[in-house]
C-alpha cells in the first residue's frame, strides 16, 4: 500500500527498527518481506515511522456509517520522498 508522505511520524535508525521489530515475533513471512525492504536500502536513505488513519463510508449514500482504518509501520525515505513501506503487523 502506498502511504501518504503526511503519515510520517519521524526517523528511526536501523538499530532502533531493528529492536522494535525483534520485541514483537513477528511471523516469518512478514520477517522475509522486512529483510528484503531494508536490503533496498542505499546510503543517504533513510528510515521513518508512519501512522496514518483512512476513514471510508461504510455503504453507499450519505447515511452510511465512517469505517476508521488505522495503519502504522516503517517507510523508506529518499530525498524527502517515500519509496517503500511496511506495515507491522502487531498494530495493524
Amino acid at each position: 500500500m502506498a502511504i501518504s508522505e503526511d503519515w510520517l511520524t519521524g526517523p528511526i535508525t536501523r538499530a532502533e527498527a531493528e529492536e522494535e521489530v525483534a520485541g514483537e515475533m513477528p511471523p516469518d513471512l512478514w520477517l522475509s518481506r522486512w529483510w528484503a525492504f531494508l536490503g533496498g536500502l542505499s546510503p543517504g536513505d533513510e528510515l521513518w515511522e508512519y501512522h496514518g488513519v483512512l476513514c471510508q463510508a461504510s455503504g453507499p449514500g450519505p447515511g452510511g456509517d465512517l469505517l476508521e482504518e488505522y495503519h502504522v509501520g516503517f517507510a523508506w525515505v529518499r530525498d524527502g520522498h517515500v519509496v517503500d513501506s511496511i506495515e507491522v503487523p502487531w498494530l495493524a
